[in-house]
């Protein structure tokens, strides 16, 4: 299982109140329980986290990753056409 492999996420990126995955949860629009809005504007330096974004950002959310070198359980569809698919291989 990943998350022996890969630790316990602290913050699930892409969650509202009734599918989060961690305590923690990044949500747009606003949520008052959640952590934070918008999980590609807040600071990922050091984060362990769960993703599973919406399709149209996976792109977005695999450089952020890498800049900030965020620990990520990415969830993302298999498309090898994809522009992000090599990174994905890269970084797995």
């Amino acid at each position: 299982m990943s998350l022996f492999r890969w630790g316990v996420p602290k913050v699930d990126l892409f969650a509202n109140r009734s599918n989060s995955k961690c305590q923690k949860y990044f949500f747009f629009p606003p949520d008052p329980v959640a952590t934070a809005v918008d999980a590609l504007k807040q600071n990922w330096s050091d984060i362990s986290a769960f993703a599973f974004p919406p399709f149209s950002p996976v792109g977005m959310v695999i450089a952020k990753a890498v800049r900030k070198k965020a620990k990520l359980i990415l969830v993302c569809p298999r498309w090898p056409s994809q522009p992000w698919w090599p990174l994905v291989q890269q970084y797995s």
